[in-house]
């Protein structure tokens, strides 16, 4: 077996899988965001390939419940209950043919068949539990991209298809900031800031974004990304499958969009602004307005995560270590009230010609260097 152990926000994980080749998949994509550690586990989840044993276990049957496992933006993931002798929690994945088995501390994962298709769902129990520790410790998850440079981070948030991995994509391609997150980003309060710190999740970058950066599906198809590949695999495997296009877009690894950008990968940094982007439609570059407090606050409604939240835990995979004191996360409006007082927040109005010059990007990283740093700007008449 080989093993890897992580930490994230207090709780220790230790993974142990039969290939060597799934470690580092794992750990090419939940690091930095996550801690290597040399250190006892608080958890251990346990993964192996067993046909026979699965469909030992298959024939127990299901208990006739189901229990809530993966907490997204858009669904709970549930899965029905199974009558395993000798195990505090059994449930069953039938479309990947995987059993999760429960008892105490240790999380087995067992798999019908070995291959990389195993591999998000082991790498969704650790990202779980992590989750689950850093909410209970009194932090939140936003719906969020981040960059950071000097230890500041610029925070793009909104609803969905407002544009935050296009101008992620544009502010990295145009800057020298560092990559942080491009779709969940832990908040908490740190000694009267507000500290961020990334959560790996896959970078699915849509047609209309590949459309804005002439060469980059053309690199993407080219360097045979996979999801489930590192990029090791993805260069030397040619009988990996390519990134499938998927509803009109193609999915990365966050360690793929690094190198697809050729940019460095930080696991937080201290929040410096807010910044909402707002696709115009009509010509023009990238203009910033300031918003107030209140109105900040409002907007940040559509950054909150519909199923995660500490109210919303996973049934299976939560868990507080013993030696972690636990604290009470701030509920949605104490969330979006705190944030908005606390950050400098802005409409950022993207006109179309916003992706094609550079200066949009410095006005953005001008907000990195502190307060009073972003130039005033009117609103633009181009704006919706």
């Amino acid at each position: 077996m080989a093993a890897l152990t992580l930490g994230y926000e207090g709780i220790t994980i230790r993974a142990s899988l039969e290939q060597a080749a799934e470690v580092q998949w794992l750990e090419e994509f939940l690091l930095p965001w996550f801690d290597r550690l040399d250190a006892a586990p608080d958890v251990e989840v346990l993964v192996t390939h067993d046909p026979a044993y699965y469909e030992k276990l298959l024939a127990y049957g299901p208990t006739g419940t189901r229990v809530n496992a993966f907490m997204m933006d858009t669904r709970i993931i549930d899965f029905p209950c199974w009558r395993v002798p000798g195990n505090g929690l059994a449930f069953h994945d039938e479309r990947r043919r995987m059993f999760f088995l429960r008892k105490g501390s240790e999380i087995k994962v067992l798999c019908a068949e070995p291959g990389s298709s195993s591999r998000m769902n082991i790498m969704r129990v650790l990202r779980e539990l992590a989750m689950g520790a850093a909410q209970l410790s009194g932090g939140r998850f936003l719906h969020a991209s981040a960059v950071a440079a000097g230890g500041r981070a610029l925070v793009i948030t909104g609803p969905r298809q407002a544009g935050k991995t296009s101008l992620l994509t544009y502010l990295l391609a145009n800057s020298q900031a560092q990559f942080l997150c491009n779709d969940r980003m832990l908040v908490r309060q740190s000694g009267g800031t507000v500290g961020v710190r990334g959560m790996p999740t896959i970078v699915s970058i849509r047609d209309g974004t590949l459309d804005l950066f002439p060469g980059m599906r053309h690199y993407i198809e080219g360097q045979r990304f996979s999801t489930r590949a590192t990029l090791a695999e993805a260069h030397s495997q040619r009988e990996l499958p390519l990134s499938q296009k998927k509803e009109g877009r193609l999915s990365l690894s966050p360690r793929q969009y690094a190198h697809l950008l050729n940019l460095d990968l930080v696991q937080g940094a201290t929040g410096a602004a807010l910044i909402f982007p707002r696709q115009t439609g009509r010509s023009g570059g990238l203009e910033l307005v300031a918003l107030a407090a209140a109105e900040a606050s409002n907007r940040l409604e559509h950054s909150l995560f519909g199923h995660i939240g500490p109210d919303s835990l996973s049934d299976a995979l939560t868990f507080l270590p013993e030696r972690a004191a636990g604290a009470t996360a701030p509920d949605d409006a104490t969330l979006r009230t705190w944030l908005a007082q606390s950050l400098p927040a802005y409409d950022c109005f993207l006109g179309n010609d916003t992706y094609g010059n550079p200066r949009g990007a410095a006005i953005l990283m001008e907000l990195l260097r502190g307060p009073g740093a972003a130039p005033t700007v009117p609103r633009p008449k181009a704006g919706p």
